[in-house]
């Protein structure tokens, strides 16, 4: 029986993408420009796919470095097969969300499922915050004695799809639904593997939560524990019922999903040392740091009886910026980046629009590697009009001369950086760059380079051979033909309106008229 999303769905779908983004990796496709453009033609298209016989067209699949070492496979699907996904999972989410232990529970704390039409999909807040404070209390109650700190080891690469399939069935999601979702993923590889959710665009939060219902389920009967994503917090009054939790988490996680715990982010510990080590949370800390420094400014200028004085009399507000310069340099200063912290100052200054420590950014660019995405977002917002020498000198040696300027992940934003901002980089550096960059990426880089640096001579050299490269590389060098003057790129963009991909349509036809 045809399996087809509702145009409704597909409209939420679009909202979502262009409010939200389509991974919380990648810079945003330009192809969602296009998209919207000429929604009501690719909407009815993709209203009409049948889900049980779609063949998903090549996604973008790239190693990304995480904090002490390391890298995840992260992926970015093609803009119609995001949103062909997004759609059919905001279909199912109402039943997903009524699967998952109560909300007001507080155990399976992260991104709770709080949709309109607007594009939203989750509740404003990620969950940490309730993560954070059931934690807190717990541990306040005394009641326990040692925390159960789980991690599940790789788990969004690891997860099953015949899993994730079940774990959507028993959530009431139809049978056909749930089956034709499960050879969605497994078309995302090539040989058809029966393992992995996709890491980076939101949809995929949706499909872990669901396959990890049954194991907050299973924790309850027996266990007081929280659940944010894939760690697991089991709060437990002596040692040998963390030995026994230890055990029974680890066997039905291998039995009923054949995951195991990581090795060394497993661990039990006492109440105290656990309350010293990983009771954390940057927003609290930025908040007693700034208690902590009014208390002192205070206390220096009228003494002892420093409590009796109304704070609110004074203006603190300049206070925030040398906070978060603190938080970020306590991120950096360690010997392995603390990714949460170092993501959480730069999005709160981006957000503030604070060059506080941007000399400190530019300093560590090499140690961000595994938040290089809000330190280029960061730089670009904040650093508009402002140092831009040293800046673009600071991205064009991370590409040309760092550690890390070999990495797909870090290629990709350094070149969205001079993409947006082209005075940061000389033309001729950018297009070195782009034309050095790791073959999966470099067509589509560098068309975007000639296209933002008006190189009109690479961009007609391509005229005869745009479509010998693949559907990422060939929909940037159509969009690049946008820099000829427009009779030239008319005439060029009238074959192209005629390929077999509705997408690669879709962009010359804008192209040409733009």
């Amino acid at each position: 029986m045809p399996d087809h999303v509702t145009t409704a769905s597909l409209d939420w779908a679009l909202a979502h993408t262009i409010r939200y983004g389509d991974t919380d990796i990648f810079p945003v496709p330009f192809e969602y420009q296009i998209i919207k453009a000429h929604w009501t033609y690719l909407r009815d298209h993709l209203a009409a796919v049948d889900l049980e016989t779609h063949e998903l067209a090549s996604a973008t699949k790239l190693m990304v470095p995480k904090a002490g070492g390391g890298y995840r496979a992260a992926t970015q699907l093609d803009p119609l097969d995001s949103l062909l996904l997004s759609a059919s999972l905001y279909e199912a989410a109402p039943q997903i969300e009524s699967y998952r232990m109560g909300r007001a529970e507080r155990i399976a704390c992260a991104f709770r499922v709080e949709s309109d039409t607007s594009g939203k999909l989750f509740s404003d807040d990620s969950g940490w915050k309730d993560y954070h404070d059931k934690t807190a209390e717990l541990i306040s109650s005394r009641r326990f004695r040692y925390v159960l700190c789980a991690d599940i080891s790789d788990y969004y690469n690891q997860a099953s799809h015949h899993r994730i399939q079940g774990a959507l069935s028993a959530a009431g999601v139809p049978e056909g639904r749930s089956k034709n979702l499960e050879q969605f993923l497994s078309r995302l590889n090539a040989l058809h593997h029966s393992k992995g959710i996709p890491v980076g665009p939101t949809a995929g939060i949706l499909l872990g939560e669901a396959c990890l219902a049954d194991v907050d389920v299973k924790l309850s009967r027996r266990h007081t524990h929280v659940r944010y994503v894939d760690d697991f917090r089991i709060f437990c009054e002596t040692l040998d019922q963390a030995d026994h939790a230890f055990h029974e988490l680890a066997e039905y996680l291998f039995t009923a999903h054949r995951l195991s715990l990581h090795p060394t982010k497993t661990r039990i510990l006492d109440v105290d040392t656990f309350a010293g080590e990983e009771l954390f949370d940057p927003e609290q800390s930025a908040l007693e740091t700034k208690r902590d420094r009014i208390s002192n400014i205070l206390k220096r200028l009228v003494g002892d009886d420093y409590n009796d004085i109304d704070e609110s009399a004074f203006d603190t507000s300049y206070l925030d910026k040398d906070i978060l310069r603190e938080l970020f340099l306590r991120a950096t200063g360690e010997s392995i980046l603390n990714q949460s912290l170092a993501r959480y100052a730069l999005r709160k200054a981006a957000a503030l629009r604070s060059r506080v420590f941007i000399g400190d950014v530019i300093a560590n660019l090499e140690k961000l590697a595994p938040v290089y995405r809000d330190t280029v977002r960061f730089l670009l917002k904040v650093g508009d009009r402002k140092r831009p020498k040293e800046i673009g000198d600071a991205l064009v040696a991370i590409a040309k001369t760092s550690r890390i300027g070999f990495l797909p992940f870090i290629q990709i934003w350094t070149l969205q950086a001079f993409c947006e901002q082209p005075a940061l980089c000389t033309a001729g550096d950018a297009l070195k760059i782009a034309e050095a960059s790791h073959p999966n990426i470099r067509d589509r880089l560098s068309a975007l380079v000639a296209k933002s640096y008006g190189m009109t001579d690479w961009i007609r050299e391509r005229k005869e051979s745009w479509n010998s490269h693949g559907p990422w590389g060939h929909r940037a060098i159509l969009w690049a033909a946008s820099a000829l003057p427009h009779e030239e790129r008319r005439h060029w963009l009238k074959s192209a309106q005629g390929h077999p991909l509705v997408l690669t349509r879709s962009v010359a036809k804008i192209a040409a008229s733009t």
